[in-house]
C-alpha cells in the first residue's frame, strides 16, 4: 500500500516497475494519488495547493491506468472516492474563477454540497484517487 506518496515520486515508472519485481503473481498494490482532473484542482488550478514543486507527477483516471498497464499490473479498479473538493472550493472561494462554481457553493445548502461531491466522486472527477491493480 501506497496512499499519497505516488504524485512524489520522481520516476513513478521506475517504481513500479521494481515494485512488480518485488512481487508475485496475484499480488495486490493499492495507491491513493492526486487527479488533475479533480473539480477543486481544475478550478484553482495555478492557486490549488496540490499544484506544487512537491507534487511531481499528477494523473488522471485514463493516464494511471495506462502507466500502471506498462509496468506488468492489471488494473482493478480506479476511482475518485473524494470528499473534499467542494470544501475545498469553499475554502478558496476569492481564488474560484468560474462565476458557476462561486454561485453554486454561495447558494447551496450543505445536503446539497454533499450530494454534488458524491456526484463528482462517482463520475470520476474527484482530486483523490484510488488505484487497485494486481501482478499478473
Amino acid at each position: 500500500m501506497s496512499f499519497e506518496l505516488f504524485e512524489h515520486l520522481h520516476d513513478c515508472n521506475y517504481f513500479l516497475l521494481h515494485l512488480v519485481s518485488l512481487m508475485q503473481k496475484g499480488d495486490i498494490f493499492i495507491f491513493t494519488t492526486l487527479s488533475s482532473v479533480g473539480v477543486d484542482i481544475q478550478s484553482l488550478w495555478n492557486e490549488s495547493k496540490a499544484i506544487s514543486l512537491q507534487h511531481l507527477n499528477l494523473f488522471n483516471p485514463k493516464s494511471i491506468k495506462l502507466l500502471v498497464e506498462r509496468a506488468g499490473l492489471r488494473i482493478l479498479q480506479v476511482k475518485t472516492p473524494g470528499k473534499l473538493d467542494f470544501d475545498i472550493l469553499e475554502n478558496n472561494l476569492n481564488l474560484v474563477q468560474s462565476r458557476f462554481f462561486v454561485n453554486l457553493l454561495k447558494n447551496i445548502s450543505s445536503e446539497e454540497k454533499k450530494k454534488w461531491q458524491k456526484f463528482i466522486a462517482s463520475q470520476g472527477f474527484s482530486s483523490h484517487m484510488l488505484v487497485v491493480c494486481e501482478c499478473i
